[in-house]
Order: C-alpha cells, then structure tokens, then sequence
C-alpha cells in the first residue's frame, strides 16, 4: 500500500530472489552446486541491487573455482575465478590464484595486470608483494626490483618462510650475497621454529 508501481516491481523481485537464494543455499548444502548456481545466479538477475543474494553467490563460485583448480581443471577455474571478481572485485583469492593460472597457462600480461589490480586493493599485502616479486622475477628477471618487493613482504609478513626463501633466492640472483644468507637463516630458522616472537 503506498508504493509506486515501479517500487512494488522491485520489492516483489527482491522477495522471489530470496526465496530462490534459500532454496539455491539448500542445494548447495545438499552438495548440488551446478543447481544452487543456476538459482542463485537466477535470484541476482532478479535482485542485482541485493548484496545478500551476490556474497551467497560469490560464496559458491569460490568454492567450486577452488575445486577446479584443485583438479586441475585450469580454464575452467579460471573463468570461475573471473566470474567471482565481477560480482566482487576485491575478492581476495580470486585476484591470488588467478594470478598463478594464468602464468601457468602462459598468459603473463594478464597475470600482470590482476597483480596490480590486487595491489591496488590490498597495497600491504605480503602475499601479493612476494607474488609480484615472483612474476617480476620469471617475466623481466629484474632481480633487483624482485629483492625489494620481497623486502616488503618479509617486513609485512615476517613469519613465512616462504617470502624469507623468496627474498634469499632473489638478493642471491641480484649479487647481494649478505642479505642472501641473512634471509636464508631465517627461513630455515622459521621452519624449525614457526611460532617465533615477532612482537619485538
């Protein structure tokens, strides 16, 4: 009562996509993705304005992206993965395994480009500092540029000794032999000891 015709359009709408939202959510539960995806695809066609309906939908594209890649199914995630940043730009892992799909299927400029796009999300994030490391590594074999990202990165995230690998790899490759060693002691101190203090 009281509301434009236009207004109820999309109040109905917003109502029927929950209601497939909740079924779609029952599919997924009872292990039918394909199902629960069509659904809630459907029920955000209906409601794109509707935040609920894109995080479910977010939620499940993940979740098979990630089996796919698991399975190695590459393109098939890959597109996956694409789909999930549309909905959510920002998606955190999506933006993290695409770059590795698509250097593993020769797609370096694209690979490029999605590392800059999640650094300019996430500026501080270790992850994506030791991944561009990587990439600026394997495509320009600029390894001085390399051992400053990973610089970044150890400052960011101390306590994995992958990046502590990483940077020693690099500086070693670059002819800074100091920090090479350095870093490579502690890597190997951080896998024998993981949970190390940091608070210092």
């Amino acid at each position: 009562k009281g509301l434009s015709p236009e207004r109820r359009t999309v109040v109905e709408n917003n109502s029927r996509a929950l209601k497939m939202m909740l079924k779609g959510n029952f599919l997924y539960a009872q292990s039918d993705a394909p199902g629960a995806f069509k659904l809630l695809r459907e029920s955000l066609e209906l409601a794109p304005d509707n935040p609920v309906i894109r995080e479910a939908l977010v939620t499940i594209v993940m979740a098979s992206a990630n089996n796919l890649r698991e399975a190695g199914e590459l393109e098939e995630a890959i597109y996956q993965y694409e789909m999930a940043l549309k909905l959510r730009p920002a998606e955190f892992f999506a933006l993290f395994y695409l770059v590795d799909l698509y250097m593993k299927t020769g797609r370096p400029d694209l690979a490029g480009s999605t590392i800059d796009s999640a650094l300019a999300y996430y500026p501080d994030a270790a992850l994506f500092l030791g991944l561009k490391g990587r990439y600026v590594a394997s495509t320009t074999r600029d390894f001085a540029a390399a051992t400053d990202l990973l610089r970044q990165a150890v400052v960011n995230a101390p306590w994995k000794p992958e990046l502590w690998n990483d940077f020693a790899l690099f500086a070693n490759e670059s002819g800074d032999t100091l920090t090479a060693i350095a870093a490579a002691r502690e890597a190997e101190a951080l896998e024998k000891d993981p949970f190390r203090n940091y608070s210092e």
